[in-house]
């Protein structure tokens, strides 16, 4: 949650003043952990390419690429030459990619977590209770897959679509209101757990 560099003086980063989505942003994506969402990974890709047509995509897998969808990521690739991939199986090193990115939207927890650590706007599309929990405390949006096991009917491509562009549209129009608390949040509860801490040693 915490980046010790920069937790104090945690905000919104400067890139996100007069906000605006750009023809020339790129935008993170995080796969899903789960395989039985690898389908709405496309359907997110499509998605961002019909709302956002010049803008750059970098899907990020964050335990390298399953071997059933190696094909179809190829495909995308080779169908859109703004779209590329990054493999950051084996090292988190990897993670301050994301830094390039105009904002991530993806399944991965920790890429929403570690771009909130940065200042950087993070959608996370839940696919189980961590998430939900993240987002809880932080007072941020839950967005769910309708995931295989949760027992929630799983939303179609359109639907998806409309929640996905809606709150986009929102974090727009309320100037970041949510991601803004966040960053408060975050910053007092990092001073809260040090202060805690350091009376233990």
């Amino acid at each position: 949650m915490y980046d010790l560099d920069r937790i104090e003086t945690l905000e919104l980063k400067e890139k996100y003043e007069n906000f605006s989505f750009r023809d020339d942003m790129t935008i993170g994506i995080s796969d899903p952990a789960m395989p039985w969402n690898q389908g709405r990974l496309t359907e997110l890709v499509q998605i961002l390419e019909r709302n956002f047509p010049g803008a750059g995509m970098k899907v990020f897998f964050h335990r390298g690429i399953p071997e059933n969808q190696r094909k179809n990521i190829q495909r995308l690739v080779r169908e859109n030459e703004r779209i590329s991939f990054v493999d950051l199986s084996g090292s988190c090193k990897n993670f301050t990619l994301y830094n390039d990115c105009f904002l991530h939207i993806g399944f991965r927890v920790h890429a929403h977590i570690y771009n909130l650590s940065q200042g950087n706007i993070s959608v996370l599309i839940n696919e189980d209770a961590r998430g939900n929990g993240v987002n809880h405390a932080l007072g941020l949006e839950n967005i769910d897959c309708g995931q295989k096991e949760s027992g929630l009917r799983r939303m179609n491509e359109a639907q998806f679509e409309r929640i996905l562009m809606n709150y986009l549209e929102y974090v727009k129009e309320s100037d970041f209101l949510q991601y803004r608390r966040a960053y408060f949040s975050m910053r007092e509860t990092y001073k809260s757990m040090k202060q805690f801490i350091s009376h233990m040693f």
